[in-house]
């Protein structure tokens, strides 16, 4: 129990905000959110556990699963559950792996989130796991990193998003041409003005 009070604690620590156009943390509640789950990899288990955190938070929640090797429909499915929510969530798990060679997503997902982020519907990017993706990726209304794509780093950025922790993080490296070492707006819980 204490060493996971301690990962908690270094994984609350670490959410690092980026972005907040108008501020648009924290979500709104009962607000429905549209949540898609972007993976290298076909993954059922990453954004679970967001997911769950963010259904419990009084929010009506639907889930897009996408990866490499989505097919069209996919993305079409996922732009008409986008276009009917409030908010979009967009959760980036991308990890670093020896075996994985080039990192990132393919090009129909990278269009459609270019889309998405220029929609009328406001984006939340969330990268899970590998900073870097951000500078791959377009700059929507949030931009959180979490550096890590478990259980733990969804549960502490669902509780960013939700505003139920603060969030004091700061970027340990540069994404080029995107954010500076150093970056990170600073916002308490409920994201009261400092």
């Amino acid at each position: 129990p204490q060493s996971v009070a301690v990962a908690e604690e270094i994984s609350s620590a670490s959410i690092t905000l980026l972005r907040n156009k108008t501020d648009r943390l924290p979500l709104r509640s009962r607000s429905t959110i549209h949540l898609i789950v972007i993976t290298d990899g076909l993954s059922m288990q990453a954004g679970t556990e967001l997911l769950a955190m963010l259904r419990n938070n009084n929010h009506g929640v639907t889930v897009s699963r996408l990866w490499n090797e989505s097919t069209q429909r996919e993305i079409e499915n996922a732009r008409r559950s986008s276009r009917a929510s409030d908010n979009v969530i967009v959760g980036a798990f991308l990890s670093v792996g020896s075996w994985k060679g080039r990192l990132g997503f393919a090009k129909l997902v990278l269009d459609f989130i270019d889309e998405i982020a220029r929609s009328s519907v406001p984006v939340f990017l969330v990268a899970f796991g590998d900073p870097y993706i951000l500078g791959k990726l377009p700059t929507t209304d949030v931009v959180l990193a979490t550096y890590d794509g478990s259980l733990l780093g969804e549960r502490s950025a669902a509780k960013a998003l939700l505003g139920l922790q603060s969030i004091t993080g700061t970027l340990p490296v540069t994404i080029p041409g995107k954010y500076r070492r150093g970056e990170g707006i600073q916002a308490k819980a409920a994201f009261r003005k400092n």
